[in-house]
């Protein structure tokens, strides 16, 4: 954990944690045998987790993420909602969408982080109210209005 929160980094292979060892100033447990490759540091994963959160701890997440990206080493700042919603990428990406919704007036939502460039953007709008497209709906299947209207004053919709 960096001293403003938390970095979420890959090591998946052997060539990384030599990358991370470097980056943080500990050649020595390329070849330290609790870390030396990835059976070895699960086998000592409290003391890698140890190693790794105190060499983070003094930075901040930026700080933290430059350097290891700077490494080559996979790595992101874990965001709290609020520094999503301020986050320059998810602004660029089109993440959020206002809608206007009518009880609440208007409020940003995430959107679904997959996006495919030949599917038409889904429309940001307030969700139904209770009952609000029953007559659409029912007449999709069939129903009049005069069979809608009738199915309403007995209450079954």
């Amino acid at each position: 954990m960096a001293r403003d929160g938390y970095v979420a980094l890959n090591i998946p292979t052997d060539d990384f944690w030599k990358r991370l060892a470097t980056v943080m100033g500990r050649p020595d447990l390329v070849d330290d045998p609790r870390t030396k490759d990835g059976p070895a540091r699960g086998k000592n994963e409290a003391f890698t987790r140890e190693v790794i959160e105190n060499w983070m701890k003094s930075k901040s997440k930026t700080e933290v993420v430059q350097a290891l990206l700077g490494a080559g080493v996979p790595a992101g700042p874990v965001q709290t909602a609020e520094e999503i919603f301020r986050c320059p990428h998810v602004a660029a990406r089109r993440m959020l969408v206002e809608v206007d919704d009518p009880d609440l007036g208007p409020k940003k939502f995430a959107r679904t982080p997959t996006r495919l460039s030949a599917v038409a953007e889904v429309e940001g709008r307030a969700v139904p109210g209770l009952g609000q497209h029953t007559e659409e709906v029912l007449g999709r299947i069939g129903y009049s209005p005069e069979q809608v209207a009738e199915l309403r004053s007995r209450g079954v919709v």
